[in-house]
């Protein structure tokens, strides 16, 4: 058994068998570099000046440029949220009277990011 139980509930590495550990090296050092969206995520989507210093003042082992770090879909969809309408006593009674709604259709990422306002009837249409 490795660790030793403390009178305040702590528990600590045996110093003995410390010792015999510390001439192996560390097998958190032994391991790939992983791409920036691999650390995005394990990070919990922070955003990229977070996300910098994070690296940096960690030295995370980071294959990529951070310079081409790209927007996070789950990221956008995560930010995309809108709160209702209050409730009116308003009824529309008669044809063409307007009708306050709050429905969001699923737009394609793309489109978000692009700001592009849907033209062919192919595309998912956003209805305000």
């Amino acid at each position: 058994m490795l660790w030793k139980r403390n009178e305040d509930g702590v528990y600590r590495l045996l110093a003995g068998i410390a010792a015999s550990f510390s001439s192996s090296p560390s097998t958190a050092f032994l391991v790939n570099k992983c791409d920036i969206f691999t650390w995005h995520r394990r990070l919990g989507h922070p955003q990229f000046s977070i996300f910098c210093n994070i690296v940096s003042d960690n030295h995370l082992p980071v294959s990529g440029d951070l310079s081409k770090y790209l927007i996070c879909s789950d990221c956008m969809v995560g930010k995309a949220h809108k709160l209702p309408f209050v409730s009116s006593a308003h009824k529309s009674t008669k044809p063409l009277e307007p009708v306050h709604s709050d429905v969001w259709v699923p737009v394609p990422l793309f489109q978000l990011l692009e700001s592009v306002v849907p033209s062919s009837p192919n595309r998912h249409p956003m209805v305000t």
